[in-house]
């Protein structure tokens, strides 16, 4: 069984330390999801959970912004881990790659009353991902023929965000599917729901933090959105 301090110690080793080495273009992040009977992780929770964390979130105290709900459309295509975000009213799209460089997967401890899929206690993946940003593509809103052959994945998202200091929490509708056809056509029954905690500002964040700092900051952050882990108010921890 993984001790906390063995925790914070793979986090640092597996996670940020990969994120320190380039991090203006690493993405650091937690998501929330289950794990399996064999441990498999799998992001996403349940509506029941979702609402229970923007409730907390509101009650969370002054945030330093806002977002409210904004829709967009992650279109993911080729075998490279391409990926265009388009976004409506916006002309093209913001086309970047992705690649996972390194994740810790845990279970959350505490009084655990919400469960996903079938019947799995919470479980939170820090993740760090490399982000590479490319050329945009034309201004238009179709998607070339050669392209739209080899989409892989399509997902729909409505996200809400709250910011404070270097940290961003999202909470999001998503609707995922083979094709854009498939993806337009679900109702809001359809959707799944995501809890994602972000470090907005990884570069300035590495540069005044330790590893064992940033590990610390993030699980005490999800554990801030554990329904019932304790009374004390949210956020006050490793800001």
């Amino acid at each position: 069984m993984t001790t906390h301090s063995g925790l914070i110690q793979s986090i640092a080793e597996k996670v940020i330390q990969p994120c320190r080495r380039a991090p203006d273009t690493s993405e650091l992040e937690v998501s929330l999801g289950a794990r399996d009977s064999t441990g498999r992780y799998t992001a996403g929770v349940s509506k029941d959970y979702a609402e229970r964390v923007l409730e907390a979130l509101r009650a969370g105290g002054e945030w330093d912004q806002v977002h409210d709900w904004k829709l967009m459309t992650d279109i993911w295509f080729g075998t490279e881990g391409i990926r265009d975000t388009r976004r409506p009213g916006q002309p093209g799209a913001v086309r970047c790659s992705k690649t996972r460089i390194g994740w810790v997967d845990t279970s959350l401890q505490g009084p655990m009353s919400v469960y996903v899929g079938t019947c799995t206690p919470i479980a939170a993946r820090i993740t760090a991902k490399k982000e590479i940003i490319l050329p945009t593509p034309e201004p238009d809103t179709s998607l070339p023929e050669a392209i739209v052959e080899e989409i892989t994945m399509v997902r729909k998202k409505l996200r809400k965000s709250y910011v404070r200091g270097s940290f961003q929490y999202d909470v999001t509708m998503v609707w995922s599917g083979s094709t854009i056809e498939m993806v337009e056509a679900m109702d809001t029954s359809m959707a799944t729901y995501e809890v994602e905690i972000e470090c907005i500002c990884l570069s300035d964040y590495l540069d005044t933090h330790s590893n064992q700092y940033v590990a610390e900051s993030l699980l005490l952050k999800v554990q801030d959105l554990v329904p019932g882990a304790s009374a004390r108010p949210m956020y006050t921890h490793k800001i």
